[in-house]
């Protein structure tokens, strides 16, 4: 199986975990021989997978935790969608400044 993915050139979760230089799994695979990082990224996906499933489990148990989870990531949302805005509209709104700020050809000093 791994043979026939490497020559059809597809790109799996591994490849692109593997080729990031930032991120938790590269701090922990520089100090591990490539040998056993495939091992160590099964145990890594494990970790997270059995997190994941843990706070669902809480969720479908308590009320408040599911809430408390559903309002984190509204806010979450709201912030990072508002930063996106006030960014790209004080970029815009500076550059449609730049040409009015230019010096007048017809203004003396």
């Amino acid at each position: 199986m791994t043979v026939k993915i490497q020559q059809r050139g597809y790109r799996t979760l591994f490849n692109y975990v593997t080729s990031q230089k930032k991120g938790t799994f590269h701090a922990i695979a520089r100090r591990v021989a490539p040998r056993f990082q495939p091992p160590v990224y099964l145990f890594l996906h494990l970790c997270f997978c059995a997190t994941t499933f843990a706070v669902a489990l809480l969720c479908w148990y308590s009320f408040w935790v599911h809430t408390a989870l559903l309002a984190a990531v509204a806010s979450a949302s709201i912030w990072h969608g508002g930063s996106y805005y006030f960014e790209v509209f004080a970029r815009r709104y500076h550059e449609q400044l730049l040409p009015q700020t230019s010096p007048r050809k017809d203004v003396q000093y």
